[in-house]
């Protein structure tokens, strides 16, 4: 009872502490108002071959080495705190009688409290905004809200940008006004510690969001040295010259980071494709709906692909295909099988000519996906050896090409590239049947960026 009485003096005192804090952000928000110039930061294509390149024994490079310095191992890891106790599930809680609210997610049907009626607003201003704030944040059951979303990301394997979409997705099915979608979606994400901000022009309301990692082919805007993607479905041939946005943030609030642990658990629409390879046919299961969501994803730093691992679904698949291949092998002949299977069993084609503009794909969109070009196979290539083998994969982005290198543990022969003084050989997954070791002498003049891969 002395334990139960402590706890809940904690709590509330806790939930005192962060009523103060939303008190001190409502108070300066109507008055940190400021207007910013809007920007697009395209991802340019890079010039690909439009037909797979070929490996020509005449023409093979020499042994070469490219001196290069790794990453510090502090660089690129999202700038994320361990969640605070508020932020971590808590324990399911009886609906007590309230509303509730039945959605879709990605396929999944979703059940979360119905906070009702919430605040209106006829006018977009500022001062307009500082109101909705107030009324919404200090509904008690924006508290509860926030709890199932946690609870739910947990469950679904939720990463912070699947977290954002099911925010959204609840504000889409609570609010009918767009604009009010939007300011919804904002105070559920600033109530759940991300540092997200609104802004709007004469008629519209926009949510920004920080991200650890860059994002391509979307509109910015820059705040104290920190770039927030706006988030918007609006055509870009409508653009948004400035936008008033508030300067303010929200205490105890981080950005956003992309990169995926682990490959949400949503939706299953299975859909069948046959992969030849050799004599050999890979009949793999893929999930369209897991498509669409990455679909959804904004197209970001390469890094995140590379460090995205399979879903288990496809892992179970691939298993049993290389099991048999695999009877035998060092795992550097490992590596010879896997590098052969991504330069022959996939058809080229560029994104450009597939998709109409440059998109990295996912390992389990390659699967899925009838083509691939350079990118897509170095990061399928190299969830394979990380799962297949013990040896570290780094992927090489040269100017016009993207590759893979491969620390073998000792010196082979070919080309390689030195990464903290460590010996990485080139294993290129595009140049069909090139053995390990090869790199054309285009690239040897350039420095690549070293991906890192977790």
């Amino acid at each position: 009872q002395e334990f139960d009485n402590f706890k809940k003096d904690i709590e509330q005192e806790h939930q005192q502490f962060k009523n103060s804090n939303d008190s001190v952000f409502a108070r300066f928000l109507k008055d940190s108002w400021e207007e910013f110039d809007v920007f697009y930061k395209e991802k340019p294509a890079t010039p690909k071959p439009v037909i797979q390149p070929i490996f020509n024994k005449e023409n093979i490079a020499p042994p070469s080495e490219i001196e290069i310095t790794q990453p510090d191992s502090t660089q690129n890891k999202p700038d994320i705190p361990e969640p605070t106790e508020e932020e971590k599930p808590a324990k399911p809680y009886e609906n007590g009688g309230r509303a509730m609210l039945d959605f879709d997610f990605y396929g999944l049907k979703n059940t979360f409290l119905n906070p009702g009626k919430l605040p209106d607003i006829n006018r977009i201003n500022a001062e307009n905004i500082t109101y909705y704030f107030e009324k919404t944040c200090n509904l008690p059951v924006i508290a509860d809200l926030v709890n199932e979303l946690r609870q739910t990301q947990q469950r679904l394997h939720l990463n912070d940008w699947g977290y954002y979409k099911l925010a959204q997705k609840i504000a889409q099915s609570i609010e009918s006004q767009p604009n009010r979608q939007v300011l919804f979606t904002w105070v559920l994400m600033l109530k759940s510690g991300y540092n997200v901000k609104t802004g709007y022009t004469m008629d519209e309301t926009f949510l920004l969001i920080p991200t650890s990692e860059e994002i391509y082919s979307n509109l910015y805007l820059t705040i104290k040295e920190v770039q927030y993607y706006i988030q918007s479905s609006r055509d870009l041939n409508k653009p948004i010259p400035q936008m008033m946005v508030h300067t303010n943030k929200y205490p105890e609030s981080r950005n956003l980071s992309l990169k995926m642990n682990e490959v949400p658990l949503i939706g299953q629409i299975d859909s069948e494709r046959n992969i030849k390879y050799k004599t050999d046919n890979l009949k793999v299961l893929t999930n369209k709906t897991l498509m669409e969501y990455f679909n959804d994803y904004p197209t970001c730093e390469m890094e995140v692909y590379f460090s995205t691992p399979f879903t288990d679904a496809s892992q179970q698949q691939l298993d049993s295909f290389f099991a048999p291949k695999f009877e035998g092998k060092t795992e550097e002949q490992k590596v010879a099988v896997l590098l052969d299977f991504v330069q022959n069993a996939f058809d080229y084609k560029t994104d450009s000519a597939q998709f109409g503009k440059e998109k990295y794909l996912f390992a389990d969109e390659t699967l899925f996906y009838p083509f691939s070009d350079c990118e897509d196979r170095s990061i399928l290539f190299s969830r394979l050896v990380k799962h297949y083998t013990s040896f570290d994969c780094v992927g090489l982005d040269f100017p016009t090409h993207v590759n893979t290198a491969i620390c073998f543990g000792n010196k082979t022969e070919g080309a390689f590239i030195k990464v903290n003084n460590k010996n990485y050989t080139i294993c290129d997954p595009t140049f069909a049947n090139a053995p390990i070791g090869y790199l054309d002498s285009k690239y040897e003049k350039f420095q690549p960026k070293v991906i890192v891969i977790n």
